[in-house]
This record gives C-alpha cells, structure tokens and sequence, in this order.
C-alpha cells in the first residue's frame, strides 16, 4: 500500500501584492512531502518538496481552509509523471528490504528452556519453628 502524506507548508506573508489580493492569507510556496510504501512490517520512504509560483490569475484557498488532499491535488500534478516515479521507488524499497538476508542468533547461543515445577504440598522447610528468617535477617 502506498501513503502520500504532507508533513510541511512553507508560506510568504510578506509580498505586498499578493497579500493585498488574498485578504492576508499565507501563499504556500513550498510543499514538503512524504511517500511511504508498506508490506506488512517492511517500509520504504521517499520524502522531498515541491516548489510552486503564485497564480494571480489561478483559483485561491486561504490558507486555514486548506485540506491535505486539496494540497496533495497540487503536488501530484505538479509532479507529472514523477508522482509514478517516486511510487515506484518506494516499492523497490520495500522489495530490496524482503529479500535482505535476516541475522538469526547462533543455534549454539539458544536459551535452554527452564522448566520450573511449583514445590509439591509435601515440601517443608526444615528447621523451621515459626521464628526463623530467611538469611539471617531479622
């Protein structure tokens, strides 16, 4: 399964212009990404941004009524047929990391099982009277 996510914005508030004309919003200007491929507990990631140049003439969303996917929208068609690109990259991540060798714990080293068994009711401590402590604590 693959994952796009946005992990940052970068906005100008400064340019007098493009302020004047979108009621003091933000512009996003730069969009930081991430895209992960996953195959049970194996990952692959890419992450990156995307640049973008204020439209005057494109359709305007201030910046608090933006959405993830409205702004995911941007970057994959601002990517083209490098969204496919990096897709693929992840999931050759993921490949490469299931077939790399695992390292398992030499057979010589394995812990030996332990079998406890609870003290049968005949069991008694010997010596004892009531008034004894363990060690010679008191």
């Amino acid at each position: 399964m693959i994952f796009w996510v946005i992990e940052k914005l970068s906005a100008i508030l400064s340019d007098t212009e493009i302020v004047a004309r979108q009621a003091d919003s933000p512009v996003v200007v730069r969009v930081h990404w991430r895209v992960t491929a996953q195959d049970g507990t194996v990952t692959g990631n890419v992450s990156g941004q995307q640049e973008f140049t204020y439209d005057p003439a494109a359709e305007f969303t201030p910046y608090d009524q933006l959405t993830e996917a409205q702004v995911l929208t941007w970057v994959h068609a601002a990517m083209g047929d490098q969204r496919k690109a990096y897709e693929d990259m992840v999931l050759q991540q993921v490949e490469q990391r299931k077939a790399e060798p695992i390292t398992l714990p030499l057979p010589w080293h394995q812990p030996k099982s332990v079998i406890v068994e609870p003290p049968s009711s005949n069991d008694a401590l010997l010596g004892g009277n009531g008034n004894d402590t363990l060690g010679g604590l008191v």
